[in-house]
């Protein structure tokens, strides 16, 4: 059902946007600048267009799905269970503390995450 939900969300905003932008901006790459391209904008969780409409107009890449975020809040997960584990074997004080203050610094940032997905 959120997949459907999800969908239709998405599908609605992609004609509202088409109503809202009648302009073509036609630009030529080459295979690696394109694939170069799609990739960043994979890696943003960002279509294409609105990949290239944000950097052009030098904003921040701020938008991410859903499913993105959630995939980066389950990696932390994963880091901090070896962090964790690692903590258990260091044997100095000093190196205990760089751990925790990483834990610290994952743990705002699952947060602030959660938060957005929420």
């Amino acid at each position: 059902m959120t997949d459907t939900l999800t969908e239709g969300l998405e599908s609605k905003r992609r004609r509202s946007e088409s109503r809202r932008r009648k302009k073509n901006i036609h630009v030529r790459v080459d295979d690696d600048e394109y694939a170069q391209i799609k990739a960043l904008a994979k890696r943003a969780a960002l279509s294409i267009g609105t990949y290239l409409r944000d950097a052009g107009l030098k904003r921040r890449f701020t938008k991410s799905s859903p499913q993105a975020q959630a995939s980066v809040v389950s990696q932390l997960g994963t880091i901090v269970e070896v962090l964790v584990a690692l903590k258990r074997e260091v044997q100095t004080a000093a190196h205990q503390k760089v751990i925790d203050d990483v834990l610290g610094g994952i743990r705002t940032a699952s947060d602030a995450l959660v938060s957005d997905l929420i």
